[in-house]
């Protein structure tokens, strides 16, 4: 592939399938945003979109019909809610001097390659960060705590606790969850509470096995149909050369909820939609270069315009206190 003239942006498809590769491998290092929040496509960069209210749905109406009257009828409105996408991008520059360097020295290096996918990971982990910390809000949510941190082995008691959300989601919405989220730490701690081994010690040797069986077990355990195990770490130190990495997830909540199966589908009804605008591109990741003549650099750029918007935040419950307290 030629270098981008001195004058042009230039999209680059190649760089842009190695990227949605990239992304699609997301959920197995550790990102769960896509499907916490599944990407609704939509040609609009903002809008007004609308919803049918659950207190009227869910109303038992009188429908006996004496004769010469009329049927009863439904008499509720339409509600509105309303999107509006912005843009987030990241660039990596690759100065002319450095590439012919690296490149030379080590025979097979892409240094564009290298680039873009350190641009799609600041991409996605920006992404991550967003929804995390909208999910694992106390401000949208009633944080519920649970009867024993899930860190004490042998007092925890996270299925009584997780039955208890389950609960609340049908009371609430007449729905049942389909994800627990929770962090890698913290499915550790569950795996080697005494409840859980008592439940899996006559059938298997649970530690022992893969960890798509024992993400399986668990969720078997808890009575939900999948565990959304998020293990991804960011640097939260300002100082440039500093790492203080921690987790993108806190330990410290769990959340149970009911996440969208269908994205395109929004009479599904679900915890949140991210929404995305095709206007600008159709990807969720799309990729483009241009030459920076100032720098005597090739820029690889990665960008989206999005909305993550909650739906129905009655599909959400919010697990507290699962660490024990640091002295």
């Amino acid at each position: 592939m030629p270098r981008p003239s001195k004058d042009t942006t230039t999209p680059r498809p190649d760089l842009g399938l190695m990227a949605m590769e990239y992304s699609l491998e997301a959920s197995q290092r550790g990102f769960i945003a896509p499907i916490v929040m599944p990407i609704f496509q939509t040609g609009l960069a903002a809008s007004t979109y609308p919803y049918l209210p659950l207190s009227e749905l869910m109303r038992l109406p009188d429908t006996r019909r004496a004769p010469r009257a009329a049927y009863s009828r439904g008499d509720w409105q339409w509600k509105d809610k309303q999107f509006a996408t912005r843009e987030y991008g990241f660039e990596e520059p690759i100065d002319d001097t450095e590439r012919e360097i690296y490149e030379g020295l080590y025979r097979g290096l892409d240094v564009e390659e290298i680039s873009t996918q350190i641009a799609v990971d600041t991409m996605l982990r920006a992404f991550e960060k967003r929804v995390a910390d909208m999910v694992m809000d106390e401000g949208t949510f009633t944080p519920h705590g649970v009867s024993a941190a899930w860190d004490l082995a042998e007092s925890c008691d996270p299925r009584a606790d997780v039955k208890a959300g389950i609960k609340a989601i049908r009371t609430n919405t007449g729905l049942l969850p389909n994800v627990l989220i929770m962090t890698r730490s913290i499915f550790e701690e569950v795996e080697e509470s005494q409840a859980f081994l008592n439940h899996v010690k006559y059938t298997r040797a649970i530690l022992t096995e893969a960890e798509e069986s024992r993400k399986t077990a668990m969720a078997t355990y808890l009575k939900v149909d999948r565990i959304l195990l998020a293990n991804s770490i960011h640097n939260q130190s300002k100082k440039k050369g500093v790492a203080d990495l921690v987790s993108i997830w806190p330990d410290n909540y769990a959340m149970l909820a009911r996440v969208a199966s269908q994205p395109q589908n929004l009479k599904e009804a679900c915890l949140g939609r991210t929404f995305l605008w095709t206007g600008m591109a159709a990807d969720f990741l799309p990729t483009e270069e241009y030459y920076e003549p100032q720098t005597k650099s090739t820029i690889i750029r990665v960008t989206h315009h999005t909305d993550e918007k909650f739906v129905f935040e009655a599909c959400g419950y919010l697990l507290k206190g699962l660490e024990t307290p640091a002295e």
